[in-house]
This record gives structure tokens, sequence and C-alpha cells, in this order.
């Protein structure tokens, strides 16, 4: 009796496999763009800057930070102070949720030049040594300052060993 059984389970099962469960195939139905959000409309009392987060693959991720006291009018800090903030690092809090910073300890910041869509940072140290990583931090971070459209926005790195870019933020 086992036998029998056994030889009419292989078609039975075939038999499954190629019928599937009864629904049939489509076509991909397109519904729109992509969510996007924005993290510091204009005029907040944000900044956004962008740190490498945890996890892998390793990329840079934004973080806001209140630069300006509730009920207080204060304008938006200038490039310079918010390039500051991004070479001092992450705050305590950011640091314990996982996130750190590939820029150098004691490099010098120039200044940022902002043009509409074009932007150059002038370092006083070198960038043809910076990571990968730490572009993306400094592209990202001047690329958001200058406007919404971030991935509009080109990027040049000059250092005292040269120049960088124009590069765009992928994030």
């Amino acid at each position: 009796m086992r036998g029998p059984l056994r030889v009419l389970a292989v078609p039975a099962a075939l038999a499954a496999l190629v019928t599937g469960c009864g629904i049939r195939p489509t076509d991909v139905v397109e519904v729109g763009d992509p969510a996007t959000v924005q993290l510091a409309p204009a005029g907040s009392p944000v900044t956004v800057l962008y740190f490498i987060g945890p996890g892998s693959p390793r990329t840079v991720l934004p973080v806001t930070r209140r630069t300006a006291t509730v009920g207080v009018q204060e304008s938006s800090p200038g490039p310079d102070k918010v390039l500051g903030m991004l070479f001092g690092g992450p705050s305590p809090s950011e640091e314990a949720t996982g996130m750190w910073s590939e820029l150098p300890d004691g490099a010098v910041t120039l200044g940022m030049d902002v043009d509409g869509a074009q932007v150059l940072i002038r370092l006083g140290s070198s960038v043809t040594r910076l990571s990968t990583l730490a572009r993306l931090q400094l592209v990202c971070t001047a690329a958001h300052l200058s406007t919404a459209e971030a991935g509009g926005t080109r990027v040049t790195i000059r250092g005292t060993d040269g120049l960088i870019g124009p590069s765009s933020c992928p994030v």
C-alpha cells in the first residue's frame, strides 16, 4: 500500500506546483513618486547635519539640531557656523544612537560660499585624504544648507592639496 500512495503523491505535488495558488501575475502598477520628508523647513530653528549612521552598509544620515531657542526670533546659522558644528562631531546624545564622524579632528575650515545651487567649501587642510564618508558628510550638509532640493546642489571642496568635486548628495 505504501508504494502506490507514493507514486500518486509525486504527480499530485507536481500539479500543485505547476498550477500555483490561482492568482494570475500582473504587471507593475505605477502609483507615483516616492515619499519625501522635509527635515527642516525654511525658517525653522533647526540645522541639518550629516553624520555616519549605525548599521551596514555605512552611509551618512541626517541629524537635526536646534539652533535657536523656542519663542526667540533668530535667523538660521550661517554656513561657517554650520561647518563648525559638523566638524565638532556628533553630540553625546547622537553618539549614544550610534552616530559618528570621519571628519578629522582639528581640521581648519576657512569658509563656505553658497551661490544658488553651487557651493564651494574651503578647508585649510588636505581634502584628498578625506574618506568617501567624510566627503559625503561635507557634501550633504552643504547641499542641505544651500537648498531644500539637496540632490540638485553641486558641492566642490577645496583644500591645501587640491579640489574634490563638484559632487551632489545621494541621500
